[in-house]
């Protein structure tokens, strides 16, 4: 597995894996398409010019096997150094441990304090993340309907 930054010259190629996650995420917050076909991301230009926010492609064997978006926005209101912003393993990568690897490797190298939301009616993300947060000392609060964010510390 290799994280790769995703730079502005992977910009496209962001954007392409961006629609197919928001796409599958559409199940869940009933997201509509706009008239181009595309899904907003209102912030997506931000991830290349904004200090705080960082995108990376996820690599199994040279091969696109998803992304991650990171930031600084809390969902709480705190200050924060890190929030996932999305976080996508392409689906035939995901029984291999990929994103797992891939997020233990962001850990290691962004420490500090970390909110991640997901929605509950994702019961894989919810493992997921359960699962990879669960070494550190967290705390799970809820969002209005079934989202929730996970607040810890790694450093």
């Amino acid at each position: 597995m290799i994280l790769e930054k995703a730079d502005i010259s992977k910009k496209a190629v962001l954007w392409n894996l961006l629609q197919k996650y928001l796409y599958e995420f559409s199940v869940y917050y009933q997201d509509q398409v706009e008239d181009d076909g595309n899904y907003a991301y209102p912030y997506f230009d931000s991830f290349f010019t904004e200090p705080g926010r960082e995108a990376w492609l996820i690599r199994k064997e040279g091969k696109l096997a998803g992304f991650l978006m990171m930031n600084r926005y809390s969902e709480m209101g705190e200050e924060i150094d890190f929030a996932v912003a999305e976080f996508c393993i392409l689906p035939l990568y995901r029984k291999a441990h990929l994103g797992r690897q891939a997020i233990e490797e962001i850990f290691r190298t962004h420490r500090g304090r970390w909110e991640i939301k997901y929605n509950r009616r994702n019961p894989a993300a919810e493992k997921f993340w359960i699962h990879v947060t669960a070494g550190f000392q967290r705390e799970i609060l809820a969002l209005e309907d079934e989202d929730r964010v996970i607040c810890f510390r790694n450093d």
